[in-house]
């Protein structure tokens, strides 16, 4: 199962490299826009490893305080996801859709963080 896991992490590394990149080249936005998707997916894969592997890496409140902070920008993307798809029409389609994959591809690491953080003492 470790490899699956890796895999997973390797896929959500590969897209927040490749975001990073998208955004550095076509020079749009500022710096958390050019990086944040890349600090988050590092952050992501770094509480998915040390969960699987049995690892504590950094505090165990910042794992705490972490998964609840992306369990809302969750609820937050879903709810723009929703006003993207009701309020602005049909072409808005394709980024609404796109918004709620990207919520679904972060499930699995929301569920390892609240493990690792709120279940697993023997790790800490």
């Amino acid at each position: 199962m470790k490899y699956i896991w890796n895999i997973y992490i390797f896929t959500m590394l590969s897209f927040g490299i490749a975001r990073t990149a998208e955004r550095i080249f076509r020079d749009s936005g500022g710096f958390s826009s050019q990086y944040l998707p890349l600090i988050l997916s590092a952050i992501f894969g770094l509480g998915v490893y040390g969960c699987i592997n049995k690892k504590p890496l950094f505090k165990l409140w910042f794992w705490k305080a972490f998964y609840w902070f992306s369990i809302i920008i969750s609820f937050s993307l879903l709810a723009f996801a929703l006003y993207f798809a009701l309020a602005v029409g049909g072409s808005s389609l394709l980024w609404s859709g796109l918004l709620v994959l990207v919520c679904l591809f972060i499930i699995p690491a929301q569920v390892k963080i609240k493990e690792y953080g709120f279940k697993s003492p023997q790790v800490w």
